[in-house]
């Protein structure tokens, strides 16, 4: 009778409050007594014909037994474990029951939530989904709702919350309470509180397996004439990967170079003479099959021609020419109907029998491949007059140009293929490895030397690191809807050592890295790792940077990307007498670059010259407004 009462005052004094979400802290201790209006009425309202007992207590077999009732002083841990409930007579159409100091107290749900003290154990009954409409977030995350194991087999069920009727929604989402902690102390909201049955997730169905030593690379030309030279670009056409498999093709450019491949399909478009095989890559970067190779001779470009009429000579014209790829081969003053041997870069001279005018198109030069320079202007040859004095002019090679051929690199063309890729989360505080969506990655900063310090080895350098839009990655151009111009998202990683007190003019830092880490950064849409120290800048190309006969060579016999090491020294003399040693891509004058790179027990110092067994190209050095023009442009802004 004494615990009816009770929870008929409980129901008395629920409170409604106001919206929120449910976290979990150490709750506090729970309080051992009820609170103090409770008390009070408990006591002015005996039952008529029956005197209370000396003590407002529950008999002796009602108690719960001590080990299964928390004591008043002390938080149940919140564990995953299921919790033993204490076993009182409660009502069976009790949605849930609590113990209050050693009195069980039962009713409705939504008044023991509200009535119960922090770090309180309640015991859900109700087998249907219990409707809170004004759930107190903040509340609830300080009590624990679990399975009343009298009703409930033991250990296979828990207690969830749910924003819908779980029972009337196909797929209901289940609400984390983690959140509910972080609500204010008023917020409600409505809940639906349930007691679902624990089951183990389904394995995920496995994903079809592909068999690297089964990979075989088919190429399929077009253009592509198999011996001698060409005029129009070859295109090669890639197959062998499964479908779904996690690899990519790669280009082997030189046997040098490797360039991962956006699609199935490449066009060479680089002219001269070179050698090209194709691959495909796993998700790590190893070759998995190669091809054979193709000797690529391309020229589209026709010779710089220069014709001058002599006028020191009757009826007699000049014709010097020249072809940087396939060189100049023949000449014809008659529109191609016959042809004159004409070294390149030597000239030819022509007479005509007696004074007549070379159309446009009659005089022409052949290369090589075939390419066809043809005259656009008219030339007159006359007589030589009197005392000599020229007349008479010429045009330039390609209908009056000049200058060197085009070098376009080749590129492949189609999506890139997919491979791990990283949350681009970075840290605030700086470090002394890189850390990107809380995975600890193989980059680190030492100082090597330093006229100021007493032991560089002991100093531990710290780096912070931050994601920039390089000015390349993006056109400005206007959408092709119409619509508002997006954002650019972030394309390149800036790691930034930390300055060091009392470090003098001179001073080395060495940043350390692996193939895997620029790997990662590539497939995340990092395009540039910049490191900066003191100012300067030295920005790498995360899709490789190293070529060379040694490095084509390593990885051709199966050495994975991931294997190789690079060491990155940047050396600094503040002096303002310094001379530093600039290069073609170093535009630092206080900063000098070198590169080492480390795989299979060998030591390779990368040349800047583009040439050897090992080298780097694409790798720039300077200050940090390089990011304010094109990759690779900088040099061509400073002179404008």
């Amino acid at each position: 009778m004494m615990k009816r009462l009770l929870c008929a005052l409980i129901a008395a004094g629920m409170i409604a409050q106001g919206a929120a979400c449910f976290a979990e802290e150490e709750p506090a201790a729970p309080v051992s007594e009820p609170p103090a209006a409770l008390a009070e009425e408990t006591e002015a309202a005996p039952e008529a014909g029956e005197s209370p007992a000396p003590e407002d207590s529950p008999e002796p077999k009602e108690t719960p037994a001590p080990d299964e009732t928390p004591a008043p002083d002390e938080t149940p841990a919140d564990t995953d474990a299921p919790e033993d409930s204490p076993a009182p007579e409660i009502p069976e159409d009790a949605e849930a029951w609590m113990m209050l100091g050693e009195t069980p107290v039962w009713g409705d749900l939504s008044v023991l939530v509200e009535q119960a003290p922090e770090g309180s154990v309640i015991w859900l009954r109700a087998e249907k989904p219990v409707f809170l409409e004004q759930a107190p977030l903040y509340r609830l995350s300080r009590l624990k709702l679990r399975p009343d194991q009298e009703v409930f087999a033991k250990g296979e069920w828990r207690v969830a919350c749910f924003a819908e009727d779980p029972e009337s929604v196909e797929q209901p989402e289940e609400l984390d309470p983690a959140g509910f902690a972080d609500a204010g102390e008023d917020a409600t909201a409505p809940l639906y509180i349930w007691t679902v049955e624990k089951r183990d997730d389904p394995a995920p169905e496995p994903g079809p397996t592909f068999d690297p030593e089964a990979a075989q690379i088919s190429v399929k030309t077009l253009h592509f004439p198999g011996a001698g030279w060409c005029t129009v670009p070859p295109e090669f056409l890639l197959s062998g990967i499964p479908e779904g498999a996690d690899w990519n093709y790669a280009a082997v450019v030189y046997d040098e170079r490797i360039e991962n491949l956006q699609g199935d399909a490449y066009i060479a478009s680089e002219e001269g003479v070179y050698t090209l095989r194709f691959v495909i890559l796993d998700a790590s970067g190893d070759i998995l099959s190669a091809s054979g190779v193709y000797t690529i001779l391309l020229d589209c470009t026709a010779p710089e021609v220069s014709v001058q009429v002599d006028g020191m000579q009757s009826y007699t014209l000049t014709v010097t020419a020249a072809d940087d790829v396939s060189r100049v081969k023949a000449v014809s003053v008659d529109g191609g109907t016959s042809w004159s041997i004409l070294d390149d870069g030597g000239s030819f001279t022509y007479t005509a029998p007696e004074a007549c005018t070379l159309e446009p198109g009659q005089v022409q030069v052949r290369d090589s491949a075939g390419n066809v320079w043809a005259s656009s202007e008219r030339y007159e040859l006359k007589a030589a007059e009197a005392g000599g004095g020229g007349y008479g002019g010429g045009g330039g090679g390609g209908d009056g140009g000049s200058g060197q051929k085009p070098l376009p690199h080749a590129a492949g063309e189609g999506a890139e293929g997919e491979y791990g890729a990283l949350e681009l989360e970075l840290p605030e505080e700086p470090m002394r490895a890189l850390v990107i969506g809380g995975a600890e990655l193989p980059l680190t900063l030492e100082l090597a030397n330093a006229e100021g310090v007493e032991n560089p080895a002991d100093a531990e350098p710290m780096f912070t690191a931050e994601l920039a839009v390089w000015a390349a990655a993006h056109d400005g151009g206007e959408p092709e809807d119409g619509g508002a111009q997006d954002d650019p998202a972030p394309d390149t990683l800036i790691l930034t050592a930390v300055e060091e007190p009392e470090m003098g003019d001179r001073f080395e830092y060495r940043w350390r890295f692996s193939g895997e880490v620029l790997r990662l950064l590539s497939n995340s849409g990092v395009r540039t790792l910049a490191l900066e120290v003191n100012g300067q800048m030295a920005a790498f190309p995360t899709e490789g940077f190293t070529g060379g006969t040694k490095y084509a060579e390593l990885r051709m016999a199966g050495v994975s990307m991931k294997k190789f090491d690079y060491t990155v020294s940047m050396t600094f003399d503040l002096d303002p007498n310094h001379i530093p040693r600039l290069a073609q891509d170093d535009f630092s004058e206080s900063c000098d670059l070198a590169i080492l790179a480390e795989a299979e027990g060998g030591r390779y110092v990368l040349s800047a010259e583009q040439k050897g067994e090992m080298y780097y190209y694409n790798v720039y050095l300077g200050p940090r407004e390089m990011m304010n023009v094109p990759y690779g442009e900088y040099a061509a802004s400073t002179r404008s």
